[in-house]
C-alpha cells in the first residue's frame, strides 16, 4: 500500500506532463496493469489453496515487483512504462491474493474488523507520509527517484514477511477453523456475487477519479506538486486515524449495514467533488475519501470471508479481488478518468474552448457519471438488504451451499 501512494499519484502528473501522454494513455498506466493484476489473481489463488504456502507467495510478489521497478526506471516511453507496470502488477498479485487468504486463515471472524483497521491504519499511515514527500520529491528531483523509493518498499516488505510470518503456525489454525466452518456450513456465493457487484460499481465510480483529479488540480487549477501532495496525505491521515475505530466498530456491528455508510461516503466524494475549486474544498474531499476506504475494507472484506465458501477460500478471494481490482482499479481511470474524459475535452477544444477550460470542464463532467455509478451500487445495496428475511444470517440454506 506504501508503494502505491509513492508511486501511483503522481505517475498520473508525471505521464501527462513530461511524458507528453494524453488522458488515456495515462488511463491505461493505471487499467492495463490492474487488468494483469485482476486475470492473475485467481490463478494465484488456486495455486496458494493447493501449495498452502501463503509466505512464499507473498515473498515471491514482493520481490518480483522491486526488481521490476528497478528495471523500469530508465524507461521513458509511455508504452513501455505501460508494459513494465502490466508485468509488474500481474506478478505482485501473488502477494496481494496471498495477504488476503492469510489474514482470512489465522484471524478469528470476531476479530477481522479489527484487524483489518489495525492494518489500515498502518499501512495508510505510510502512504500519507509517502504521498506527502513524493509530491515533494516530484517538484525537487523528478519521478526517477520514485521508483527507487517504491522497489526498497517492496525488499523491506519482503524480508519482514519472510523472518516474522509463522506459515505452520498459521497453517494449523486454519485448518482447525476450516474444520469448524465446515460443520457450520457457512459460505454463501449469492451474498458474495452481490457484494463484489455493488463494491466493484461504488470503487468504479471514486477510483475512477483519482488520477484525473490529480491532473484537474495540476494542470487545470495550477496547483503545485507539494500541494496536491498535501491534500492526499490530509485524506490518507484521515483514513489512518479513523481506521482502527471503524475497524472496533465492524466487529460490533452488522457489518452489512455499516456497508451502507461506506457505499454512501463514496457516492458523497464525486458530489462534493463537482463543486470543488479551492484547496480547502479538495482537502474535504479528500477526507471523505480517506474516510470510505476503513468503511469500505473493514465490511467488505470480512464479508467476503465469511460469504466465501470453505473450502477453495483462496481461489474464491482471488475472484473477489480480481473483480474489485478490474472494476475498481483497473477500468476506471481508463474508462472514466481516460477516454471519456478525453473525449468531452476534444469535444470541447473542437467548439472552441481553450485547454485548459476543456479540461475543467470535462473533468467536471466526468465527475457527475462517477456521481452516478456510486448511487446505483448504494442503491442495489440497499434493495439487497430489504429483500433478506428478517434474522437470515447470510449463509447459504443447505441446498444452496457450494459442495
Amino acid at each position: 500500500m506504501n508503494r502505491r501512494g509513492v508511486f501511483y499519484p503522481f505517475l498520473a502528473v508525471y505521464a501527462y506532463q513530461q511524458l507528453g501522454a494524453n488522458l488515456v494513455q495515462v488511463g491505461l498506466l493505471s487499467a492495463l496493469p490492474m487488468l494483469a493484476s485482476s486475470v492473475t489473481q485467481p490463478y494465484w489463488g488456486r495455486l496458494s489453496d493447493r501449495i498452502r504456502k501463503r509466505k512464499l507467495f507473498i515473498v515471491l510478489g514482493e520481490t518480483i515487483a522491486g526488481i521490476a521497478y528497478l528495471l523500469m526506471m530508465r524507461l521513458t516511453g509511455v508504452w513501455f512504462l505501460i508494459l513494465g507496470l502490466t508485468v509488474l502488477e500481474g506478478f505482485w498479485s501473488m502477494s496481494n491474493v496471498a495477504w488476503s487468504a492469510l489474514i482470512i486463515d489465522g484471524v478469528d471472524r470476531s476479530e477481522l474488523g479489527r484487524v483489518m483497521g489495525y492494518l489500515d491504519t498502518i499501512g495508510v499511515g505510510g502512504m500519507a507520509f509517502g504521498v506527502f514527500v513524493a509530491g515533494i520529491m516530484y517538484d525537487t528531483m523528478g519521478f526517477a527517484l520514485n521508483f527507487v523509493v517504491s522497489a526498497a518498499m517492496m525488499f523491506v516488505s519482503a524480508a519482514v514477511v519472510w523472518a516474522w510470518v509463522d506459515d505452520r503456525k498459521i497453517a494449523t489454525k486454519s485448518s482447525q477453523r476450516l474444520s469448524a466452518e465446515s460443520k457450520e456450513g457457512l459460505g454463501n456465493l449469492r451474498m458474495l456475487k452481490m457484494l463484489i457487484l455493488t463494491s466493484s460499481l461504488s470503487m468504479f465510480g471514486i477510483n475512477g477519479l483519482r488520477q484525473l483529479m490529480m491532473i484537474y488540480m495540476g494542470s487545470g487549477l495550477g496547483f503545485s506538486g507539494t500541494l496536491i501532495g498535501t491534500v492526499s496525505a490530509i485524506g490518507n491521515l484521515t483514513n489512518m486515524v479513523l481506521g482502527l475505530p471503524v475497524g472496533y466498530l465492524s466487529d460490533r456491528v452488522d457489518k452489512k449495514k455499516l456497508y451502507v455508510a461506506a457505499l454512501a461516503v463514496n457516492a458523497s466524494a464525486p458530489a462534493v467533488l463537482l463543486y470543488s475549486e479551492t484547496p480547502l474544498q479538495f482537502v474535504f474531499v479528500a477526507t471523505l475519501v480517506g474516510l470510505s476506504w476503513p468503511l469500505s475494507e473493514t465490511t467488505a472484506f470480512p464479508m467476503a470471508g465469511e460469504f466465501a465458501p470453505v473450502e477453495g477460500r483462496g481461489k474464491f478471494l482471488g475472484y473477489f479481488n480480481a473483480v474489485r481490482y478490474l472494476f475498481g482499479f483497473g477500468l476506471p481511470p481508463f474508462l472514466l478518468g481516460g477516454y471519456l474524459a478525453d473525449y468531452l475535452k476534444k469535444m470541447h477544444v473542437s467548439q472552441g474552448l481553450l485547454e485548459t477550460e476543456a479540461l475543467i470542464l470535462s473533468s467536471k463532467e466526468t465527475f457527475v457519471v462517477a456521481l452516478a455509478i456510486t448511487v446505483i451500487g448504494l442503491l442495489l445495496w440497499i434493495i439487497i438488504l430489504k429483500k433478506q428475511k428478517p434474522g437470515r444470517t447470510g449463509t447459504d440454506s443447505p441446498d444452496q451451499r457450494t459442495p
